[in-house]
């Protein structure tokens, strides 16, 4: 998922639980991440042109706003799928 070989365009990689032994495996790349826990919210705008993502500490019940992502302009539909949205969530 960092590799430019594999997707050489600008992006965002949010990780819910990126557990400590899966960072030191990642080495140095582990960095690259926008967010490295919690819970991450899309907040899309009315008509779907942009959006946002939030970053939320889920470690207490007040879900402290930790970051903030955005806006992000949201491609035509005619744009290849991965020209559309840089945003990529994942659990590591």
């Amino acid at each position: 998922m960092l590799s430019p070989r594999i997707y050489p365009e600008q992006r965002d990689i949010f990780v819910t639980l990126f557990r400590d032994a899966t960072k030191t495996a990642t080495g140095a790349r582990a960095a690259q991440v926008a967010s490295d826990h919690g819970y991450i919210v899309v907040r899309v705008e009315p008509g779907g042109a942009r959006y946002w993502a939030v970053v939320l500490d889920d470690a207490a019940e007040s879900y402290r706003i930790t970051s903030v992502h955005g806006p992000v302009l949201i491609f035509p539909s005619s744009e290849p799928v991965s020209r559309r949205s840089r945003l990529l969530i994942n659990r590591m």
